[in-house]
């Protein structure tokens, strides 16, 4: 999804929009976390909130016995908070960093090293549309599951944390680095890249599978119901 600076999405700000979906992301919650970001009364802010429900951003679940609402994002929301504000690309570059995208999952399947393995790389959105040549970004959706054995996985996983030379934090970041890392890799530090884990189906029928790994004979297939991994 692209967005312009100057654009209003359920009348506030493009910028203030995609913040306030990343915050009910990553931390489902309460009105006043809509409080807090739009300098607002809880009732306006509530009113906010509903409109976003309305127009598939959010969802909210039911109320307390206290009225209290609690607020968290959608497929639909997701892809809000993952908005660029990048400059539209032709078509021509989408399909060389759509290329390179795919030579990258190649490259990390086929390392033994690795404690997780890309199974899946849908295309959607703008790229489907062969009438457009001025595209926002390139919209991909991934899975990505855990190799080997318990035992295995782990080995691998903190063998990659060990090999890192950045300082963490927190447990928890060295503990996601290694799927971080993954992340960062693919994309490249192409911002127009966009990537999720979700199931796109249910966002849109327009989308393609790009990359199966059972046909990839170079990598390292993983085990049958392996453990899908979230990217965020």
């Amino acid at each position: 999804m692209r967005l312009s600076k100057d654009q209003l999405v359920e009348g506030i700000p493009a910028e203030q929009a995609r913040e306030l979906m990343r915050i009910y992301r990553v931390n489902p919650g309460l009105t006043e976390f809509a409080v807090d970001l739009l300098e607002v009364g809880e009732a306006d802010a509530e009113k906010l909130l509903e409109r976003f429900v309305e127009a598939g951003y959010l969802e909210i679940a039911e109320r307390d016995r206290n009225g209290v609402a609690w607020w968290f994002t959608t497929i639909r929301g997701n892809a809000l908070a993952n908005a660029s504000f990048a400059k539209p690309i032709t078509r021509a570059t989408a399909q060389r960093h759509l290329d390179g995208f795919l030579e990258r999952v190649r490259t990390y399947n086929a390392d033994r090293s690795k404690p997780y393995s890309v199974t899946r790389v849908t295309v959607f959105g703008s790229y489907l549309d062969s009438t457009q040549d001025r595209l926002g970004d390139l919209d991909l959706a991934i899975q990505v599951v855990r190799r080997g054995s318990t035992e295995e996985y782990l080995k691998r996983r903190d063998a990659i944390t060990a090999a890192s030379s950045r300082r963490f934090g927190s447990y928890f970041e060295r503990l996601v680095w290694p799927l971080r890392e993954l992340g960062l890799y693919l994309k490249d530090r192409k911002p127009a890249i966009n990537i999720t884990d979700e199931d796109v189906s249910a966002l849109t029928d327009q989308w393609s599978n790009v990359y199966d790994i059972r046909a990839d004979e170079s990598a390292e297939q993983p085990p049958e119901n392996a453990t899908v991994e979230g990217l965020s």
